[in-house]
């Protein structure tokens, strides 16, 4: 906001300076004259120096426009930046959680396939056993 504010000031001052040069090169108090219907009439130096205050005002003013515009898309980025790293860390947070869920279970699982194999083990000495007593 302050980087807007200031930017915005050194266009306005630009624009200042300019308007003090037409009025250097430029005696308006000679060189406008009252025309009809509301009209003014300027001499050549103050008609040039009139046209390129002008000229120079819509380019600063368009310059405004998009570095105030630039500011914004800016001001998005960091916006957007600081959700992106929210969310990664939100991500990384349930990602870890996941990991141990799994590592839990991995030890689960080996325990349970010990069970199981000792008990298979068991289940097959006690069928053969009963298939050489009969």
């Amino acid at each position: 906001m302050k980087l807007r504010n200031c930017i915005i000031s050194v266009l306005v001052i630009v624009s200042l300076l300019f308007s003090q040069i037409a009025y250097a090169d430029c005696d308006f108090k000679t060189g406008i004259t009252p025309g009809p219907n509301k009209t003014f009439v300027y001499n050549e130096a103050c008609h040039q120096k009139v046209g390129a205050l002008v000229q120079d005002n819509q380019v600063k003013t368009q310059q405004v426009t998009d570095l105030t515009k630039a500011i914004t898309l800016k001001d998005l980025a960091i916006k957007d930046s600081d959700k992106r790293a929210a969310d990664w860390m939100n991500t990384s947070g349930t990602l870890e959680k996941r990991v141990q869920e799994v590592d839990k279970l991995e030890s689960t699982n080996k325990f349970l396939y010990f069970g199981l194999g000792v008990l298979t083990t068991f289940l097959a000495a006690y069928g053969a056993a009963k298939l050489v007593n009969k």
